[in-house]
């Protein structure tokens, strides 16, 4: 960013972010990816969609991953720069919610981990103030 620029980062993300219709560019992601028998990368589904600056697509597939609809084939392939990049296919429809409801039931279990992991440190903290 130039000394001469008045606007912030954080400005400029959340314009980029207004800018972008998410949930159309999800639908045409999700549509992509189910056309495409191999599953897709990043780089792949930047081809596909041209339009589409290469940097909104990699924000929503983390959305479309977090949500279930797409799920990570535990493989690599080569992208255009010669690195290796995930390759992503689209949840089938009949499985979709229970794959969702899968995900949403793991979160679950790692907030009440996380929740027990912060109360034993708290105990922790009041018995050693206590000695």
């Amino acid at each position: 960013m130039s000394s001469n620029s008045s606007a912030t980062a954080s400005e400029t993300t959340v314009a980029a972010g207004i800018a972008v219709d998410s949930v159309k560019l999800e639908g045409l992601i999700i549509e992509q990816i189910r056309a495409s028998r191999d599953g897709c990368t990043n780089d792949e589904l930047a081809q596909r969609l041209p339009g589409v600056l290469r940097q909104s697509i990699s924000p929503r597939m983390v959305a479309l991953l977090e949500q279930g609809w797409v799920y990570d084939a535990l493989y690599t392939r080569k992208g255009n720069a010669g690195c290796q990049m995930r390759v992503l296919f689209a949840t089938p429809p009949d499985k979709f919610e229970y794959e969702a409801g899968n995900y949403r039931r793991r979160q679950i279990a790692v907030l009440q981990t996380t929740i027990r992991v912060a109360q034993m440190r708290l105990r922790a903290l009041e018995f050693s103030d206590l000695a």
